[in-house]
């Protein structure tokens, strides 16, 4: 049978600050996302090019705010493992819940590696627009989404 094992102090801190860091960076790339627009007039129309504009861009601003929250989840796992598991065995640190951490680390890390993706492709068609699909460039107007 195996035995629970309590978190070295040290590990967990380290832990804490890299949740806390990867939490932080997600919440302002999607707060960077979301928040990104432009308005242009054209014609004596104005126009505003917004993240719902490109699907990929809100699909890629959603997916990086559940990143945040899931860091965000861990950050507190590891402040509730450092406040109240202090040398002792803890039953939250078994072999099962480190997997389960373990493969939704992955998950999400995956889950951010493909939305970004995605979303990068979306914006090159966006831009550069594809004769042979007959996509006219969507963002032909606004110079701030140019390269």
């Amino acid at each position: 049978m195996y035995m629970a094992m309590a978190a070295r102090p040290a590990e967990v801190k380290t832990e804490g600050l890299l949740r806390g860091a990867s939490a932080l960076l997600a919440a302002a790339a999607a707060l960077l996302v979301g928040l990104n627009t432009q308005t242009e007039t054209v014609l004596l129309i104005r126009k505003k090019a917004t993240v719902k504009d490109v699907q990929a861009l809100w699909v890629l601003e959603v997916a990086t705010a559940a990143a945040a929250g899931y860091h965000l989840l861990q950050l507190l796992k590891c402040f509730y493992l450092s406040r109240f598991a202090d040398g002792k065995p803890c039953r939250h640190s078994s072999r099962a819940i480190a997997w389960v951490c373990f493969l939704l680390d992955k998950g999400v890390a995956y889950m951010m590696f493909t939305t970004t993706v995605a979303a990068a492709q979306a914006c090159m068609v966006a831009l550069e627009s594809a004769q042979a699909l007959q996509w006219n460039k969507l963002c032909n107007i606004y110079t701030r989404f140019r390269q």
